[in-house]
């Protein structure tokens, strides 16, 4: 009969207990999946940054008191907006591709001017653009 030793995944030490086990505690589970997907955390984590971030400045144009506001696209550029970073898109009924962050949202008007709004996201997961109800 031969015994099978294994050891922890992390640090090496023997390990006694179940057969299927792999780590020798819960601090050593922890490091092993930390180091594992640390490169995936570390992405998720900067781009979710970026949609925050735009969504916080298209927030500041835009409240309940008003639906839409015309801003200069250079002056989305110098608070920092990421054009290239959004949640997904919508069409309007004109065929007008608005670019969602969250629940807030713009779309081109000109090279230099945008429109901004806030979209409703409803439980169906269909979005409600402002002025393009049905």
């Amino acid at each position: 009969m031969s015994i099978n030793i294994k050891y922890c995944l992390t640090c090496g030490h023997s390990l006694r207990g179940r057969v299927d086990k792999k780590f020798c505690d819960d601090n050593c589970r922890s490091i092993f999946n930390n180091k594992k997907y640390i490169h995936e955390k570390g992405c998720v984590k900067r781009v979710n940054h970026l949609l925050l971030k735009n969504r916080r400045i298209l927030a500041s144009y835009v409240d309940d008191a008003k639906e839409t506001e015309m801003v200069p696209k250079a002056l989305l550029y110098h608070r920092g907006f990421h054009f290239n970073y959004y949640t997904h898109t919508a069409i309007s009924k004109e065929g007008t591709t608005y670019y969602c962050c969250y629940d807030h949202a713009y779309h081109l008007v000109s090279e230099q001017e945008l429109q901004i709004c806030k979209v409703a996201i409803m439980k169906d997961s269909t979005i409600t653009i402002p002025g393009n109800e049905p």
